[in-house]
């Protein structure tokens, strides 16, 4: 099918750039990490990140889903030659997202001491807590410029955005003056570099020349709402899978528990870096196709991408399964004890690849319930477990916790899709 092989290639090519900025992202988010963790210490280290958990949290709600409805609605609205509403869609965004994570951010700064105590335990980050919440603003305006490039495939604009250049301004202002006032140093290292990577997105946006820019923006506030409130939780539940061990462990354990796993899930974060790369290229295709009813070709497109990302991905996956020990130990003795919790997490993703992109097909084909149900229980799964298993066992507890709520979301996800679409993008399906 000649028209399949166009769009692959064309996924291809955009899911090169999108690896390229992931993975240098990813690579520079790991060494600030460990960077952080060897100057601060694990404990100082383990506050940052208790911190940053929180921060992230407020940002997924600061955003209101406005980013899954950007790339579900502004591509079917390109492929029916309606700029305006695209412009529409946009500017919603931007508008929502500012003031919510605005009035999030100030909320978080004024009641920091009884957030710190209430939910943490931990009074003594009241102030770490206080500070960073002034990022939240800008690291959601962020998200939403990522998603309109990649929208208008614009992939390299997208990934410089989304993945790239938060984590290389973050190390390179700590290490130019961050690094000497401890973790205040690096909070503000992380505002600084919130706010540069929002004005580049404004400047990168200003040389688009799109019909999009061009138009009079359409407002539908229903409309809007009706893609990104799924969009939101759907948002939530995956934030709160990847960040509340952090709080979790921060309360029932302690700080030096909490960096060992953000390492350990760092680490295994590069192994699906693959897989979401090619989602990344791929939301804004797959829209398209299911705009036109041409699911045969959807299809075909959503198998090659698993099968690609399966092939790249899995060596990786076998050298953190193989040899987790000699990994840590090149980070340092502080991780000795997150051996288990390396492999458990790693075989999670190995789920996550193995069933493509079913949950992304979902959302940007319009089956926003569906897709926001799985992740309302995968997500229950996952706290029911952390809460039985993180205050016995840890960081084992919590990889435990991730890796069933990856394999649970994951099979459901691909059932689903064949249920609403009737295709299979299993990476063992025949």
């Amino acid at each position: 099918m000649p028209h399949s092989k166009h769009i692959f290639r064309d996924i291809l090519k955009g899911s090169s750039i999108a690896f390229l900025f992931r993975a240098s992202g990813g690579i520079f988010q790991l060494i600030l990490t460990l960077v952080a963790a060897k100057i601060l210490g694990p404990t100082e280290a383990g506050q940052y990140f208790l911190v940053l958990a929180i921060a992230n949290i407020s940002m997924t709600i600061g955003r209101m889903g406005a980013p899954g409805a950007i790339i579900s609605m502004i591509p079917a609205y390109c492929e029916h030659n309606q700029p305006s509403r695209a412009k529409g869609v946009f500017n919603m965004s931007l508008i929502v997202c500012a003031l919510v994570s605005f009035y999030i951010a100030m909320l978080i700064s004024l009641d920091s001491t009884q957030i710190a105590y209430k939910l943490l335990n931990q009074e003594r980050i009241a102030g770490l807590l206080s500070l960073i919440s002034l990022a939240i603003p800008w690291m959601a305006i962020c998200y939403v410029y990522a998603a309109f490039f990649s929208a208008i495939r614009k992939i390299a604009y997208s990934q410089l955005i989304e993945n790239f250049l938060l984590p290389v301004l973050s190390l390179i202002f700590f290490f130019a003056w961050g690094r000497h006032y401890g973790a205040r140093g690096l909070a503000w290292c992380t505002i600084a570099a919130a706010a540069s990577s929002a004005m580049c997105a404004m400047f990168l946006l200003s040389r688009c020349d799109t019909d999009i820019q061009k138009s009079e923006p359409e407002y539908e506030w229903k409309r809007f709402f009706e893609y990104s409130m799924p969009t939101l939780i759907i948002s939530l539940m995956q934030v709160a899978t990847n960040w509340a061990p952090n709080l979790l462990l921060g309360y029932y354990t302690s700080p030096a528990e909490v960096a060992q796993y953000h390492v350990v899930s760092r680490l295994a974060l590069a192994f699906s870096l693959i897989a979401q790369s090619l989602t990344s290229s791929a939301d804004s295709q797959f829209s398209r196709l299911n705009a036109r009813g041409e699911h045969d070709i959807l299809e075909k497109i959503g198998r090659n991408t698993t099968v690609l990302g399966a092939i790249i991905s899995m060596p990786i996956a076998i050298i953190f399964l193989a040899f987790p020990e000699r990994i840590l130990n090149l980070i340092g003795n502080h991780y000795d004890n997150a051996v288990s919790a390396l492999i458990i997490v790693t075989l999670g993703y190995v789920a996550y690849v193995t069933a493509g992109v079913a949950a992304r097909i979902l959302i940007v084909s319009g089956h926003m319930k569906p897709a926001r149900n799985i992740s309302l229980i995968s997500t229950s799964i996952f706290f029911a477990l952390c809460i039985l298993l993180i205050p016995r066992y840890g960081i084992v507890g919590a990889a435990i916790a991730h890796a069933a709520s990856n394999v649970f979301s994951s099979a459901i996800s691909s059932w689903m899709l064949f249920r609403k679409l009737g295709i299979t993008i299993f990476l063992f399906a025949s």
